[in-house]
Order: structure tokens, then sequence, then C-alpha cells
């Protein structure tokens, strides 16, 4: 009796175990059932020989077929008819090869001519005994590849306009340069004018009126006529006169010639970084910092600003010049304009050339207004400016410039009456792309 009931225990236990098992089995599929119908990504089930077993209701949409259509129906049923023999080709390739689709991204053209782009993923379902499977996710990521796209659009716009303020800005401070040569060419062309105008030479016309008059008794006109004793007198003291006036008109003459000169070397100078290239060359910093400061240099010389250089022996540098020449003229005509918001005296621009193991640095410091905590986190911001009739494209623009050298912008500053620090770092070994 014991025997028996021990064997029944056993059998009720087995058929106990069998009907968790099933109930365990049925709340499975019932949530694979919930998955598979409630997912917004598309799901397909297909054989190794290419016949779509099963689809979900988001599958279905998303090529415009009805589940009745596509299950027991080839995978390539969702092709143009013209692609559809080399698409089946290559799903019996990779499942050949066992070779399954991770997160692949792309754009997909639909049997109906309809495009859009899909993200899919494969997994291959291999059960001993029993046929390889494949089960494939297609997430319709249209409207995300859309937006990134139009990102990339609205921030290739935004670095054209960074990049074309930037070169506003070097344009901006070869006129203002120009025009402060032009000032002192407009003096010296006035004062020459104004020379000639009064020029006390018009005193030889009636001085010369008189010796032709007396030509046959010129030696009697002299010696005891009262206007001829007192010609050689005034002829005398014409000639000083003139010599000065000659002088005068020289030493304009000069300076007026030595300023188209000057605007000669800043239009040159301006020609020369106005190439818009992406060639990188091997140059010397220094050079770049010096032309730098020949373009504000006469902006910088009419509002009395002082400017220190410690150059460190930095090696050279394979940079695009005309990025780094925008990126030092915009810095220096800032740090200009902040000594002149400053109330310190002297007006002091420093400029130091230095190096780590990695990278060259130049920093442009002034004594000026200096720039507060909040404003310290937004000045690379496109469109932030400080100034009434400001932009906000130029440190934007520079901040863009560096990082397109694999450099780097920073700014610094312990506040308001503490003056700046901007600092431009460059690799000295630049990746090549």
């Amino acid at each position: 009796d014991l025997a028996t009931l021990q064997s029944l225990g056993d059998q009720c236990g087995g058929a106990f175990e069998r009907i968790q098992a099933h109930e365990a089995l049925l709340k499975s599929e019932s949530q694979f059932r919930l998955v598979w119908n409630a997912t917004d990504d598309g799901m397909r089930l297909a054989t190794e020989q290419g016949v779509i077993l099963m689809v979900n209701a988001a599958y279905a949409r998303m090529t415009g077929l009805r589940k009745c259509e596509l299950e027991g129906q080839p995978i390539s049923i969702v092709e143009p008819e013209e692609k559809r023999t080399s698409v089946r080709k290559k799903f019996l390739a990779r499942i050949k090869n066992r070779e399954v689709r991770s997160q692949l991204e792309i754009k997909y053209t639909l049997w109906n001519g309809k495009t859009g782009w899909f993200e899919i993923s494969d997994s291959l379902l291999e059960i001993p005994g029993q046929p390889t499977l494949l089960l494939t996710l297609f997430r319709d990521i249209t409207k995300r590849q859309e937006a990134r796209a139009e990102l990339d659009t609205i921030t290739q716009r935004l670095l054209e306009s960074s990049r074309q303020a930037g070169m506003a800005e070097v344009a901006t401070n070869v006129l203002h340069n120009v025009g402060n040569v032009l000032n002192s060419v407009n003096i010296s062309a006035n004062v020459v004018t104004d020379i000639l105008y009064k020029s006390r030479s018009r005193g030889l016309s009636p001085a010369m009126e008189l010796l032709r008059q007396n030509n046959g008794r010129l030696g009697d006109f002299l010696a005891n006529d009262p206007k001829g004793q007192r010609l050689p007198d005034y002829l005398g003291h014409l000639a000083e006169q003139v010599n000065e006036e000659r002088s005068l008109a020289m030493k304009e003459l000069n300076t007026l010639r030595g300023n188209i000169d000057h605007i000669k070397e800043i239009v040159a100078m301006q020609q020369k970084y106005a190439r818009v290239s992406s060639f990188r060359e091997t140059v010397d910093l220094r050079d770049l910092i010096e032309d730098s400061l020949r373009m504000n240099g006469d902006s910088l010389m009419r509002h009395h600003v002082q400017v220190e250089r410690v150059f460190e022996d930095v090696p050279t540098v394979t940079v695009e010049k005309h990025k780094v020449v925008q990126i030092l003229v915009n810095l220096i005509r800032n740090a200009k304009q902040a000594c002149d918001a400053g109330s310190r005296d002297p007006k002091i621009i420093t400029i130091r050339l230095g190096a780590t193991e990695k990278t060259a640095r130049i920093a442009v410091a002034d004594n000026g207004i200096g720039i507060t905590r909040e404003y310290l986190t937004r000045m690379f911001t496109h469109g932030f400016t400080t100034r009434q009739q400001g932009h906000g494209f130029g440190l934007h623009g520079s901040s863009i410039a560096a990082k397109e050298m694999d450099g780097n912008l920073t700014a610094q500053s312990d506040g308001p009456g503490h003056g700046a620090v901007f600092t431009l770092e460059l690799p000295l070994n630049p990746s090549v792309t």
C-alpha cells in the first residue's frame, strides 16, 4: 500500500509540474503575442528559404500591405519588382553565412515607390532539430533622419555665417586701419594744397615784370630807382620763403607717400589672408601674431593701447593661416575695446606665445573692463554679445575655426575690472583629414 501511494504521489507530482510548465508556456506565449502585436516596430519572421512566416501589424503598416498579403510570400514582395531577384539572393547568402545586421540604418524604397529611413536588426533563431528562422525588426526613423538632416543644414548655415562674420571682422579691421591712414592722407593733401595756395612764389611775377620793363637799363634801375633798389632784398626774402615752402611741401608729400605705401601694405596683407582655403601650411606663429597686430596697428595707436610681447621658443605649426589670423585679429580687437571700456591707464594688451608637449598656445590678455562669471559661460555662444553694435558672430566663429584646426579657444577673467585672457591652443602635430 505504501509503495502504491508513493507511485501515485510521483504521478500526481509529475502531472502538477506539467500543468505548471503548460501554464508558464501559455503565459510566455501571451506575453510574446502582446509584444508582437502592440509594438510600433515592424517584426518579420522568415524561413531560411526567404519565405515570410509571420509579420505583425506594424510591419504591415510600414509596407502598405495586409498581413494576409505578406505571410507565405517571399520577403522580396515588399521590394520594387526590378530589385526582387537581387534582394532574394542577398538574403539567401546572409542566411548561408550566418550573417546578421545589427542596427543598420538604411534608406529604403518599397514596392509602391514610398521611400523612408529604417533601422534594421536581425536575430537568427536556431533550435536543434528545427529549421533556422530569421527574425528581423524594422524601426521607422524617417522623421529622425529628416530632423537630423535639417539640423545639419542649420548647423552648416551657422558655420557659414560664423565664417563669413569672422572674415568680416578681419575686413572691418582692415577698413578701420585704411580709414585711419586715409585721414592722415587727407590731412597731408590739405596741407600741401594750403602751402601752394598761399605760396609767396606768386610774388615772382611782379618782380619779373619790373625787370622786363627795365630790360634796357637794368643797371640804372637797380642803382637809382627806389623800386629797383628794393628788388634784390625782395627776391632774397622771396627765395628763402619759397625754399621753406618747398621743404614743408616735400615733408608732407613724403608723409603722403608713406601713408599710401601703408595702405598698400594693409591691403596686400588682407589679400594674402583673404584666400579662403583649407590648405594647411607650416608657419611660425610669431609671424601670424605680428601680421595680426599690424592689421590692428593704427587702431591700437589711435586709442593709445600699448602692446607687450612675451614670446617663448615655439616649434613651427601646421595650420590654416587665414583662420589663425582671423581668430587673432578678432581677439586683439576685442582686447582693445575692453581696454577702452575700462578705466585703467595705461591701456595694455599682453600677447604670450608658449607651448606644452602637444600644443602651442597664444594668449591675448588685456587690463580692461573684465568679464562676469555669467558672461564667461556664454562667450562663445552664437549671437551672444555685450556690445551695442555687436552681432555675436566674432567669438563664436573664432571658436569654430579653432575646432576646425583641432584646436581650442578659451576665456578667463577674475571678474569686472580685472581684465580678461583669451587663449588659443593649436596642436603641434595636427591630425590629417
